[in-house]
């Protein structure tokens, strides 16, 4: 007997190792080359990776910097400590670090899939298909390969540890099982606000149960944890969701109808379920017209009902399929967008859905469908066949996202009222200095830029490299008078811009961008800051283009300062007279001795 067990020990032994190589060989050759990408750093990588003070200096930041991440709208302390380890290494290791921590715990979360669905499903076959399906399906990509996502993979990972450690524990495993838990509960809310679903999701794993003794303060102790984690968490997060939101979207998604936000319920969902069914033509945004919206929305409702009456009734006849389809729906209401978030939807929204999906689907087959031998094999061929079909799309899909360019031309080509794609491609290109392309980005969707608010300070550089400094003032006013940028950039170049090339004002209220307007107001919020000889030639600039308030406004300006030069004061003393200007306060005594000019 013990030979006999000690065989059959070695053989699980031999099939699990098997199982977890194969699994990894066809993580790495998908997704191994994300070590070589570069960032999108104007999709969230810049904000996320780069420039956030608790990355750059961790021990500099405050603890509320740390652990509450409030730069980024919710707590996000454990990926921004792992980010700043990675900013230690030498600079030409720092991207392959940062992708390589994205594909390491991508890597892990394949084998705790692997190790759940074994749990899970009759047959250890069925479990490496799940896990195999899930690793080679197209909407990973955007997870693995971007590197602001590590928060999702890393959520997944914790998320997918506290499923195996509560399953033990709900088995009789030792306690120690429910406190790694609720560790890793309170680990996956330091990731990502989508470990919010992961206490009830516990909760409902406990009822697929059959001999739970809810009684038991064995139960109840590392589950009431999660859900004190979990209860101290959403408020914190949501506190500064608003900002997020309104930082990262147009005024107009803030100011959106309780209709409108339902509406967009309904097509998020539709576009996440034919992402799954369908994953030919994925892209970082989805920003579908009014015509498709309206269909995906109406769409995604009755797909929302099916699924929800398809749930209900799994659950009743078998839990093993139902409890599948409860761990895709709990772990999609949080990003569902029942909450406003940045963008419509995403490909990794699905991370974890996906895999509750696979578990579901795959415990209906062994119920209903894999009884003989031969639909065993048929199952097994047909599995065979979607991952070979699908891993060279996954890597195809993958490869997009090793720089801006490719990644958002195919978005802006699916979806020409993109704000958001144009708004990177364009800057991808002018990185590169190919200013006439990201030009043409810019004019072509300029209407629906300045509709949303989201006209880039790079349009203003555009026109000037192109020698436009015209079309430069003109984008700078609209950016001031339509979008009240809080940053000065706009209005510094607005006022260098008229002065420099003696741009004539718009004072026509027929127009619709106002330069007097926009110079007033430049000149209003950075008046203290600009040099007085810039003052004084801006002055000059506006006495002769008529504008004598303003040059008023300027010449005051100039001559209130101190520690001007003798120089300095008969130049200004000219100007005044000849325009009839008053200065703000008298030149010093040691510049007076030619009092010619002196009102």
């Amino acid at each position: 007997m013990s030979t006999t067990a000690s065989s059959s020990a070695h053989s699980d032994f031999l099939r699990t190792a098997a199982s977890h190589g194969s699994l990894l060989l066809l993580a790495w050759g998908i997704f191994g080359q994300v070590v070589g990408f570069g960032l999108i750093d104007t999709w969230d990588d810049y904000h996320f990776f780069l420039s956030r003070h608790e990355v750059q200096a961790w021990f500099d930041a405050t603890w509320t910097q740390r652990l509450l991440t409030p730069s980024v709208g919710y707590p996000l302390p454990i990926p921004t400590f792992l980010y700043f380890l990675v900013g230690q290494a030498p600079t030409d290791w720092v991207l392959p670090l940062a992708h390589g921590l994205n594909l390491a715990f991508h890597s892990l979360n394949i084998l705790l899939i692997y190790a759940l669905a074994k749990r899970w499903l009759a047959h250890q076959g069925a479990a490496w298909c799940v896990a195999a399906l899930w690793t080679a399906h197209p909407v990973m990509a955007e997870a693995v390969a971007w590197v602001t996502d590590l928060k999702i993979v890393l959520m997944g990972t914790f998320a997918l540890s506290a499923l195996y450690a509560w399953d033990r524990y709900l088995e009789g495993a030792s306690r120690c099982w429910g406190w790694v838990t609720a560790i890793a509960v309170l680990g996956a809310l330091g990731n990502h606000p989508q470990a919010l679903a992961l206490a009830p999701v516990l909760i409902v794993q406990a009822l697929s149960k059959q001999d739970v003794n809810w009684r038991s303060l064995r139960i109840w102790a590392p589950l009431g944890a999660a859900l004190l984690f979990t209860a101290v968490y959403y408020p914190v997060a949501s506190l500064g969701h608003y900002e997020l939101v309104r930082d990262q979207t147009a005024q107009t998604t803030l100011d959106l109808s309780y209709a409108e936000h339902i509406r967009r319920i309904g097509a998020a969902f539709a576009i996440q379920l034919r992402n799954i069914a369908n994953p030919t033509d994925l892209h970082p945004v989805y920003v579908p017209n009014k015509p498709a919206f309206d269909t995906l929305s109406t769409a995604g409702f009755v797909a929302l009902a099916v699924v929800l009456v398809l749930t209900l009734v799994l659950w009743q006849r078998d839990r093993k399929t139902g409890w599948g389809l409860m761990l895709a729906g709990g772990f999609y209401v949080p990003v569902s967008g029942l909450s406003l978030l940045p963008r419509l939807t995403a490909d990794t929204y699905t991370y974890m859905p996906l895999f509750g999906l696979l578990l579901a689907f795959a415990a209906l087959l062994e119920h209903r469908v894999a009884q003989t031998p031969k639909h065993v094999r048929l199952t097994q061929l047909c599995v065979g066949l979607a991952i070979v079909t699908l891993a060279p799309m996954t890597f195809l899909q993958t490869r997009r996202w090793r720089a801006a360019a490719p990644l958002f031309e195919p978005a802006l080509e699916a979806y020409p009222a993109s704000t958001g794609a144009m708004r990177v491609l364009s800057y991808a290109y002018y990185k590169v200095d190919e200013n006439e392309r990201a030009l043409e980005i810019l004019e072509d969707g300029y209407e629906a830029l300045r509709n949303r608010r989201a006209i880039p300070v790079t349009m203003i550089d555009l026109y000037e490299r192109v020698g436009k400094p015209a079309k430069a003032a003109k984008t700078a006013t609209a950016m001031i008078l339509h979008q009240q940028p809080a940053h000065d950039y706009p209005y510094r170049r607005l006022l260098h811009l008229v002065v420099k090339n003696n741009l004539p004002l718009v004072a026509d209220a027929s127009e619709e961008a106002r330069t007097d307007d926009a110079v007033a107001l430049a000149l209003a919020r950075l008046g203290s800051q600009l040099d007085a000889s810039f003052l004084l030639r801006l002055t000059e600039y506006l006495a002769i283009q008529g504008a004598p308030e303003l040059a008023g406004q300027s010449f005051g300006m100039a001559t209130s300062r101190s520690g001007l030069d003798c120089q300095w004061w008969e130049h200004a003393l000219k100007l005044g007279k000849r325009y009839q200007l008053q200065t703000s306060q008298a030149p010093p005594e040691t510049c007076r001795s030619d009092r010619a000019g002196v009102e």
